[in-house]
């Protein structure tokens, strides 16, 4: 079965197309069955020491059909097929005008006026072929009324039945083959048709989300707008106030107006430095440099960035940390994370507020806690936290807002270390930011 397999698939390559693949499998059968007719009346003649006119046309036949099973193992299709649809029936036609070859070789030609339908995509060619074809044909059909062979014998009649078999046989393999690849063009469209049902299912979910998420953008811009115009507002009226009036002004409102822009510099530059630091995680060209950062220096490092912040707020904040913890982290994200974290825990608490940097071991991981004594958050708005389409804004009844963006920032980048963030708060009585970043060992 595999010889067969093998000897059918002769020439044929991964680089055809199917269509290709199966029109050199058809002119393979079509060769090795009519090679196998010419072969066997060939040995039977042979056998019966009958003369070489009997047995000549045979092996002159067995050539031909070799020649085009050759043609198709040395890659040159096209001629292949030419040859079959040309020489063959010119063949065909002279021995049936020279030696008679008995009635039914004729329906050789028959058979391969079809063959160009298989072999050939445009409709010219296979008309020129067909009638030339046609032709040869019905050359034999009157040559058996009005021309008389210079050869016969009377086994020509075995011949008949040989090549009707001949005929039908290689009809049904076509038919069969035609079949087979209908199956399988049928079964690789309906496995198309899944493959595109289930891509166009994605689409819509993932326009769905983008559509989403275009909103939510949207929407935080707005509030970002809105909150740095808020700022821009009260620079501008109290800068017209201080120049049209400097002189008219006293000393302790001077110096009321003069903090009044100084918290509006200071909440406006936190939020563009917040921004610019947001529009670079957004950025494919961002990336982390993760490795082994020792918790407790960068606690200290971010006070020290934070004195003159901290001691305006008439604030303290305590770095309880051990000194020997060391995470697997970014350090300049670490910074900007507990950076904004210290931020809001002074931001929303009263003066003289105390802050504390707690970090405890959990396995794997470490959990660190800012823990502050501030207004507090309710578990309604503990809900909105970290979500680029909430108002952060309109949270809480403290004078002091913000636009969220610090707290998404951090989710974004404890998330990008591997690690998560949650919130513990009471109303009135403070809250706790915990995020836990992977424990540093030997091993990593």
């Amino acid at each position: 079965m595999n010889f067969f397999k093998n000897i059918l698939n002769l020439g044929v390559v991964i680089s055809l197309s199917d269509v290709e693949k199966r029109r050199v499998r058809i002119l393979n059968f079509i060769s090795i069955v009519g090679g196998f007719i010419y072969l066997f009346f060939f040995i039977f003649f042979v056998f019966s020491k009958t003369s070489i006119w009997a047995w000549l046309p045979n092996f002159i036949g067995f050539v031909i059909i070799l020649l085009i099973y050759f043609l198709n193992y040395l890659k040159l299709y096209k001629f292949a097929r030419i040859y079959t649809s040309t020489v063959t029936s010119l063949f065909i036609t002279f021995c049936v005008l020279i030696w008679g070859s008995g009635k039914g070789v004729e329906y050789y030609l028959f058979f391969i006026s079809i063959v160009p339908l298989f072999f050939f995509d445009k409709i010219s060619t296979i008309i020129k072929f067909w009638i030339f074809n046609i032709l040869c044909f019905f050359i034999c059909k009157v040559s058996f009324f009005y021309i008389k062979p210079l050869y016969t014998h009377p086994s020509w009649a075995i011949a008949f039945y040989a090549n009707l078999f001949f005929v039908f046989v290689t009809l049904f393999m076509i038919t069969y083959f035609f079949k087979k690849e209908i199956a399988t063009y049928i079964n690789q469209i309906s496995s198309k048709n899944i493959e595109l049902a289930d891509l166009n299912k994605r689409l819509k979910v993932s326009e769905k989300k983008l559509k989403k998420l275009n909103e939510t953008k949207n929407k935080f811009f707005s509030i970002v707008a809105h909150d740095l115009k808020n700022p821009f507002n009260i620079l501008q009226s109290l800068s017209h106030l201080l120049y049209e009036k400097f002189y008219e002004l006293d000393d302790d409102y001077k110096q009321t107006i003069s903090k009044t822009i100084m918290n509006a510099i200071d909440s406006s530059n936190v939020l563009v430095e917040n921004l610019l630091q947001w529009a670079c995680s957004q950025s494919k060209n961002f990336k982390l440099n993760i490795k082994k950062t020792n918790l407790y220096k960068t606690v200290e490092n971010v006070i020290s960035i934070l004195s003159s912040f901290i001691k305006k707020n008439n604030a303290a904040v305590n770095n309880q940390i051990n000194k020997d913890t060391y995470v697997f982290a970014d350090q300049y994200s670490l910074i900007m994370i507990l950076t904004n974290l210290v931020i809001n825990a002074i931001k929303f608490t009263e003066d003289n507020s105390q802050v504390f940097v707690r970090d405890t071991w959990n396995n794997d991981f470490i959990k660190i806690e800012v823990i502050d004594n501030g207004i507090g958050i309710s578990k309604k708005d503990q809900k909105k936290l970290f979500k680029l389409d909430s108002d952060i804004t309109s949270i809480g009844k403290s004078s002091k807002k913000g636009t969220g963006l610090g707290l998404i920032l951090c989710k974004e980048f404890i998330e990008a270390n591997k690690g998560e963030i949650s919130v513990k708060s009471t109303l009135g009585k403070g809250s706790t930011f915990i995020f836990s970043l992977k424990k540093y060992t030997s091993n990593l």
